[in-house]
Order: C-alpha cells, then structure tokens, then sequence
C-alpha cells in the first residue's frame, strides 16, 4: 500500500532565497539559517529544481547546514545556451561547495541528481564526505529513452500527486524548456554510472522505495553493492520521488547516516549565502 503524501513538520524551519554567483552564473539557491556540522547539498532530479527538494530540505534543516541549489539552466538559475553534461554539472556542484560551504560535504542527490553527485564525488572527493543516492536511476535494461519514459509514467500512477504538484513539475519544465530536459534526460541516462560507483571512495546511503517503478530493488540493490562503501535502505509504501512526496520519511533515512558524519571537519571557506 502506498503511504499517503507527507508535509514537513511544523517544526521543520523555512529556507532562505538568495541568487549568488556560480562559475559566473547567477544561481539560485536556497539555504537554510544553521551554520554548523556537516553542510548537506541536495540536487534535484531531471528537468525540476530546488522546489522538489525543499520539503525534505526543511526536514534537514531542523539538523544541518543545508544547501538546494537550482542547476545551471535550471529552475530560477542561469545557464549556458547548450545544456551540460554529468561531469560539468558535477563540476558546478564543487565549484558551489567550495565558494559558499564551511567545510566538506554530504551530497544528497534524487533521481538523476544521484548522476551529479557521483561525478562530484569521483573528480572532486577532497570536498564530498559522504553520499546519499535517493532512487538511483537506472538499470542496464532499463536505460533506452523509450523505457524510461514508461517507467517515468508507470511511476507516477503510483505517487501521489496532486494537480498543484503537476503544474510544479510542468512550470520547472517550461522555465528550462525541451531542449535542454531533453539533452540533459540523454547525458543522464548514457553516463557510465555503473563504472563510476566502483570509483566512490566515501560511505554512501542508497535510499529506495519499495513501490519504486523506475528503480527496482535490484538495481538498488547492484548499486550499493558495486559501491566500495554502500549501504542500502528500503523504505515501504514509498514510490520514487520521496523527497517531494515523502519528505518526513527520507529525513527520517537519512539523519542517522548524515549524523556520523557530522564531526567537526577542515575548512574549506566561509559560508557566503
């Protein structure tokens, strides 16, 4: 049975906006007021931005330094006219961490975000402490663009989306537009993700939903065991998109691994936003 949408907690502290300037790009993010442990960078999914990953964001937030960044090209931030690819985007997500974190960070990615966050963490470990996969796209099988777009479809007949979250999700679609979701759709699903996971050298949490359709608990399983240091979680009644939907329960994942990490670490800057 699928677990009925949740909020965050009342208690759950808002972000602020802030538009800073990334690569010479000026970026959109949102951050939350606590400045101390281990600062956590989400990065959204496919095609969305920072709004998907702001319920579980100000779940975090109750917790952690917590970063949400909108993309290049992506949401409220600006981009080149061609859309990046993986590694560029991961080298976007560094160059973030490394103007306006206080320290090195977790990365906790959702959907093809977890792409970004690999990249991150394989060009740039001085910077990544630690991982957390959110629904890990995507099986070998299961890699053609015909067949993610049924599993994509397949996926949302089981989440519970409401006509307010469908308007989000085809307003973020519209203010990228279709040839950069359609570019960044292809660099995502033809990175060598499966090599790349061998090469992550920190710990890292593989977060899946068991109703989960565009991630089975296979290749979920597969992606934490080809990891050096993964660990996997199963979370029942959830689906795919669980920071957005589920965001009470993805904190309630996550918070312990992030928790280990949260000793003081190096500096590497002050916090700027």
């Amino acid at each position: 049975m699928i677990k009925p949408k949740s909020e965050p907690r009342r208690s759950a502290p808002p972000l602020s906006e802030h538009i800073i300037d990334v690569n010479g790009f000026k970026t959109f993010t949102r951050t939350s007021d606590k400045r101390d442990g281990t600062p956590v960078v989400m990065i959204h999914g496919q095609g969305v931005s920072s709004r998907f990953e702001s319920p579980s964001a100000r779940e975090l937030a109750e917790d952690f330094e917590v970063h949400v960044p909108d993309q290049p090209g992506f949401g409220r931030s600006e981009g080149p006219p061609q859309a990046l690819g993986v590694d560029e985007l991961g080298d976007f997500t560094a160059a973030y961490v490394r103007a306006y974190c206080s320290s090195p960070v977790a990365l906790v990615a959702t959907s093809y975000g977890c792409q970004v966050a690999v990249a991150c963490a394989v060009r740039h470990p001085d910077i990544v402490e630690r991982l957390v996969l959110q629904g890990p796209p995507s099986a070998p099988g299961d890699r053609g663009a015909s067949r993610m777009v049924q599993l994509w479809i397949r996926n949302s007949r089981m989440e519970p989306s409401s006509k307010s979250d469908a308007l989000l999700l085809l307003d973020d679609y519209r203010r990228a537009g279709f040839r950069r979701v359609y570019d960044t759709f292809n660099a995502y699903r033809l990175y060598p993700i499966s090599q790349k996971l061998k090469e992550v050298r920190m710990p890292t949490l593989v977060v899946s939903g068991e109703h989960d359709q565009m991630v089975s608990q296979e290749w979920a399983r597969t992606v934490a065991d080809l990891l050096p240091k993964g660990q996997l979680k199963i979370l029942s009644g959830i689906a795919h998109t669980m920071s957005h939907f589920w965001p009470r329960e993805l904190a309630d994942a996550v918070r312990p691994f992030l928790e280990e990490g949260a000793a003081d670490k190096p500096r590497l800057g002050q916090p700027a936003v």
